[in-house]
């Protein structure tokens, strides 16, 4: 089963809150110096959070249910984000 995490907007108040969270673990995304890969590693530079990048951004969703990473960022096709399975 997957863990729940909290959202910044209604949970946590801030960026910074909400990315420690995920201190220890992995977040996933697009390929190493893609925008999504820069902006993240900016981001969470001084937290002890990993980046574990794929050669596309809908291979995300299927790591994240797979427990290969805790979050992602990048964005996927509209194909690949309809079809994740109900919760």
């Amino acid at each position: 089963m997957m863990e729940a995490f909290k959202s910044r907007d209604i949970d946590l108040g801030s960026l910074k809150s909400t990315l420690k969270q995920f201190e220890g673990r992995n977040i996933g995304t697009p390929a190493a110096g893609s925008i999504h890969d820069v902006i993240i590693r900016s981001l969470i530079k001084g937290l002890d959070i990993s980046v574990k990048n794929y050669p596309w951004a809908d291979f995300i969703p299927d790591a994240i249910l797979d427990d290969e990473i805790a979050a992602g960022v990048g964005t996927s096709s509209p194909e690949t984000a309809t079809s994740l399975p109900p919760e």
